[in-house]
């Protein structure tokens, strides 16, 4: 309570009796844990009901499916059995694509199975877009911040949370889609493996927010917004920043500013798809218009 702590991470579980889990939480009124207990889903459910159903878990299997996809060449491994896929425990699922005991050791030792570096945004990619809980690993957020960021972003635009449902959109060796139902009948449908393999999804359905290697995000026409391709935050350098009217309404169009005001509908315009040189200092804001709105 001094310290402000809202949780704990147990770590190697397998040392001690679960039910002390549910005991420590009950006793301190936590908010939120995650046990380390490394085994297959069957044996990891056993310990989630032997703590009382107090604690998540970290879901092993769903790294090893991921690793298995992205090593065998088969993405059709991403639709095999973990916690996150089982809606009746998939809120107890803290997914993750790799940890400290995965990563590549400088020494090359204790490595048994690192995904290769450039697999690494797509990995996240789909562990962002996906129920349960993700837990991004820290050497990967420092080299992909900003994009996971809008991975993020697009993951709370839609409304995805730990419970909610998903169906699988296509499946294959080369490449592999899920879409994934948010709050408001929101859908963000997230691609990974050859992208450009896949038919492109109905434009009176979804339109395309985010690409990069190895991966694609969707998001279904009725959320209504305006989204640019680069997150919220602070930039030192300048870049491009490409626009997109998110709309069921196909005559949708955008308005943004540069100084911090919002934007109205008095705005500089701009179509979906326009690309924004942002060579000097600002602040820019966008929105959606339709029929002058």
């Amino acid at each position: 309570n001094d310290l402000g702590y809202e949780g704990f991470r147990y770590d190697m579980v397998k040392g001690f009796a679960a039910s002390h889990v549910g005991d420590y939480n009950t006793a301190t009124g936590i908010q939120y844990s995650v046990g380390e207990y490394w085994d297959g889903v069957g044996n990891i459910k056993n310990w989630i009901n032997n703590t009382g159903k107090k604690s998540g878990a970290f879901d092993f299997q769903f790294h090893y499916n991921m690793t298995n996809a992205i090593k065998n060449n088969d993405w059709r491994k991403l639709n095999e059995a973990s916690l996150m896929s089982d809606d009746s425990y998939r809120r107890y699922a803290i997914t993750f694509v790799e940890n400290h005991d995965i990563q590549v050791r400088e020494d090359k030792s204790n490595n048994p199975d690192p995904i290769p570096t450039t697999y690494i945004p797509a990995a996240n990619a789909f562990l962002i877009a996906m129920p349960g809980t993700p837990c991004i690993f820290q050497p990967h957020w420092k080299a992909y911040e900003h994009e996971l960021k809008s991975m993020i972003e697009a993951r709370k635009l839609v409304g995805i949370t730990n419970t909610s449902s998903y169906s699988n959109y296509a499946s294959n060796t080369q490449y592999f889609a899920n879409a994934v139902n948010g709050t408001n009948g929101r859908k963000l449908l997230v691609v990974v493996g050859i992208p450009s393999m896949m038919t492109t999804p109905s434009q009176t359905e979804y339109t395309r927010i985010l690409s990069g290697k190895n991966y694609m995000y969707y998001l279904s026409n009725n959320s209504e917004t305006a989204w640019a391709d680069k997150a919220s935050g602070e930039y030192e350098e300048g870049f491009k920043v490409a626009l997109t009217a998110v709309s069921k309404n196909t005559s949708a169009k955008l308005v943004y500013t540069t100084n911090g005001s919002g934007p109205t509908a008095s705005s500089t315009q701009a179509t979906s798809g326009t690309s924004i040189d942002i060579s000097s200092s600002c602040t820019l804001k966008v929105g959606l218009l339709i029929n002058g709105t």
